[in-house]
């Protein structure tokens, strides 16, 4: 579906990422819906430029639903007044949006209570990954995490192996088609590590960001 989308900054964000990228109001899609699209069109323009772009609408597992353009993806630089011509001469800057609804009464912490267990047939596509890449990824880091630097061998033995993971610095959830990964483009990263790096869902941090986000936090314990 094609969008009229804005770049704004995200106050706070410990990423590159810090320029986003979010649709305008009064297009039938939530204007708080992540886009994830090309560094160029993020960052080659002044904050605040609105863009037309083609978008499809993606999920990652249980994450929350995101607005995907392929890198490839061709874009267009819209004027203010292509803006409101597109918004049949209501600028889209000036239209409010809904007040939230006000957050349901909180129950009593310990008295929330849900069946579960049931058996639920699903289908889903993935991204296949190549084992034996894995290993060697695992080999060369010798058990230890890239992002905490915890040496997860040496501390908890073969155990340790169990929680450290493979991750591709080119997300390969982002590859329009198959293609080769090297050795040098893996990352080992311990289970709490690789969740921090993927928790936006649209965006992925990168190793160097997250080696950042975390000695701020331990300077700040």
């Amino acid at each position: 579906m094609e969008l009229v989308v804005e770049t704004y900054r995200n106050p706070g964000e410990p990423s590159s990422n810090s320029v986003r990228v979010r649709p305008l109001p009064g297009q039938g899609v939530p204007v708080e819906m992540k886009v994830s699209c090309s560094t160029a069109m993020r960052t080659e323009q002044p904050v605040g430029t609105r863009f037309l772009i083609d978008v499809r609408e993606m999920q990652r597992g249980t994450d929350a639903p995101f607005l995907y353009a392929p890198p490839s993806a061709s874009y267009k630089v819209l004027s203010a007044s292509e803006v409101e011509k597109r918004f049949r001469g209501a600028s889209p800057a000036r239209r409010k949006p809904k007040p939230p609804a006000p957050p349901p009464t909180a129950p009593d912490a310990m008295s929330v209570e849900a069946i579960e267990g049931q058996l639920i047939e699903g289908r889903a596509l993935r991204r296949n990954r190549n084992d034996a890449l894995r290993r060697q990824a695992l080999k060369v880091s010798k058990g230890v995490c890239a992002g905490c630097n915890t040496n997860f061998s040496n501390r908890f033995g073969d155990l340790g192996w169990s929680v450290l993971q493979v991750h591709h610095l080119d997300p390969i959830g982002d590859r329009v088609a198959p293609s080769v990964t090297k050795i040098n483009e893996l990352a080992v990263l311990c289970a709490n590590c690789h969740a921090i790096v993927h928790a936006d869902g649209a965006f992925a941090l990168s190793i160097k960001d997250l080696a950042a986000l975390l000695r701020r936090a331990n300077s700040n314990a």
